[in-house]
């Protein structure tokens, strides 16, 4: 295992036994084979954004293939330069401006898992940096946002936080992401 998939998985088993951390940590050791391919894609959902995002960015570049961001819950304003980096394709995100109570009033009371408190990403998208260099603007040209249409109803989706866990949406408009 390369030093800084090493460093990626240490720093997540630090976290401690019976976190969600090292749980997927774990989990996803057996996965080590997959990640060297070039062929995995990290997907997370609310909170756990935030440690895929921060797992990513542990990362060479082009180590992943995409990271599915499904209901964000960080900061609009997450700085996700080192995770696209880390990939060869997009960061795809999906928001809902309808996610209000988890995404909008859980996460001004109690915060995001990056600390922020107010109005997540998942909520009205990501903010692209104004002034970039012409290498943040090509990096930041493989975001994806994603946002929610009434269409998603009929997917299961109806725009609070549970719908991006619905099976009919993340089969129709996650899956095709995670082709090769």
């Amino acid at each position: 295992m390369p030093s800084r998939y090493g460093q990626a998985l240490k720093w997540i088993l630090r976290q401690g036994p019976g976190s969600s951390l090292w749980f997927a940590a774990s989990a996803g050791s057996i996965s080590w084979r997959y990640l060297l391919s070039g062929r995995c894609h990290l997907v997370g959902k609310s909170g756990g954004t935030g440690i895929i995002l921060a797992a990513a960015e542990q990362l060479p570049p082009q180590t992943l293939e995409r990271i599915i961001l499904l209901s964000p819950a960080v900061a609009p304003s997450y700085d996700l330069r080192r995770a696209l980096w880390a990939t060869k394709q997009q960061i795809v995100s999906f928001y809902s401006p309808y996610d209000q109570l988890v995404l909008n009033w859980g996460t001004s009371q109690f915060g995001t898992i990056d600390r922020y408190y107010g109005a997540s990403a998942g909520l009205r998208g990501f903010v692209i940096p104004t002034g970039q260099s012409a290498l943040d603007r090509a990096l930041y040209d493989r975001l994806v946002q994603v946002k929610w249409n009434p269409g998603m109803i009929l997917e299961g989706h109806l725009g609070i936080h549970i719908g991006t866990s619905m099976p009919a949406f993340v089969a129709k408009e996650v899956a095709p992401w995670l082709k090769p």
